[in-house]
């Protein structure tokens, strides 16, 4: 697909190894920029470098293997198609984990369930937003997979897991939190295939219970059936969160009560509470005329400009620590259908893709 209309599109199919070859093949451009990008961001969130980086990447693929063998075999792949160590791409599937004292400020999410939205059916949605550097990294990747549910998400190339939904009409945003201090765990972007990977609801919100995590999240998990859910994780501790009036919205902080007293998002992004009080007013404000693309006014507001919902660069910070909108995602569950906007999404237009 032209990258001026939309984001590439990718699909892969087959066992994990192979599959992990595939994307290695198919998107070598766009994983080496990731890699190089986390070289960078590694160094100044995290002050680590080098072989430093898959020294501390290494217990994670004992962690990775066994959570989903067939997830670690998908990386090990992608490293045998590029000729990289395994651990370089451990590490970036372990990139929040491994700066988790100072991890970035991302994205705004939400659900609108079918009790109030206009066509009765669930939308979700939401912006990811990140350093620009990782522009080059996007993809819209399609994993089909036997024994599990066919994949459609948005990613960065190397990442196993991340905003999307699949076949079953399961599909999940994220949003990263800080709070407390760190622990061992399956890595959050791990975390997010394995809920993908979910035929049901219940799979997906037991992926997260069962399994501590190695990060702090907000998991906002929604099905195709109409429901959805909010996992508030921090490390080894969970809260859900659920629907109020039929809509949920959340952005870098707790709202829980559970975590709520460890939470150090909201003093060090304070625009998150802004953001999260903002798309639930605007949603509010036209509930029972809510349809999937009416998420969209929301997504492209820009109330506390330019860290707004819609979020520009900032041109007094500088490049990596400057956070924009990358991309804007909305998902129709029930149609099968996942919409993405590149860049900031009042500048650019949603495009469609479906399962093929």
């Amino acid at each position: 697909m032209d990258k001026e209309i939309g984001i590439r599109r990718v699909k892969i199919s087959g066992p994990p190894f192979e599959r992990g070859i595939q994307l290695g093949s198919l998107c070598r451009q766009e994983i080496e920029n990731t890699l190089e990008a986390y070289r960078l961001v590694f160094e100044r969130y995290a002050n680590i470098r080098g072989e430093q980086v898959k020294r501390l990447a290494a217990p994670f693929i004992d962690v990775i293997a066994k959570y989903d063998p067939e997830i670690m075999e998908e990386i090990s792949g992608m490293a045998e198609a590029l000729g990289r160590p395994l651990e370089e791409l451990v590490a970036i599937n372990a990139r929040t984990e491994l700066m988790f004292m100072n991890p970035p400020r991302e994205c705004t999410s939400i659900a609108l369930l079918p009790e109030i939205t206009s066509d009765k059916k669930i939308s979700m949605g939401q912006n990811w937003d990140w350093i620009q550097m990782l522009k080059g990294s996007l993809v819209i990747l399609e994993i089909e997979q036997p024994n599990r549910p066919t994949v459609l998400m948005l990613t960065e190339a190397g990442i196993v897991g991340k905003i999307g939904m699949n076949r079953a009409g399961v599909g999940v945003c994220l949003n990263i939190l800080l709070a407390g201090n760190p622990k061992m765990g399956v890595p959050i972007h791990v975390i997010l295939r394995g809920i993908l990977n979910s035929e049901t609801l219940g799979d997906a919100l037991g992926t997260v219970l069962r399994n501590p995590s190695g990060g702090c999240s907000h998991f906002l998990i929604g099905c195709k059936q109409g429901e959805a859910i909010g996992m508030e994780v921090g490390f080894h501790d969970v809260e859900a969160l659920y629907p109020a009036g039929g809509i949920l919205t959340h952005a870098n902080h707790f709202v829980g009560k559970r975590i709520h007293r460890e939470d150090k998002g909201r003093l060090r992004y304070p625009d998150s509470l802004i953001r999260d009080y903002r798309a639930l007013k605007m949603l509010e404000a036209k509930k029972h005329d809510l349809t999937l693309h009416g998420m969209e006014a929301v997504l492209r507001d820009h109330l506390n400009h330019p860290h707004s919902i819609c979020r520009h660069p900032d041109p007094k910070i500088g490049e990596l620590d400057e956070i924009v909108s990358l991309a804007s995602v909305l998902m129709d569950l029930e149609s099968g259908v996942l919409y993405a906007a590149q860049g900031p999404p009042c500048q650019h237009p949603y495009v469609p893709y479906s399962f093929s």
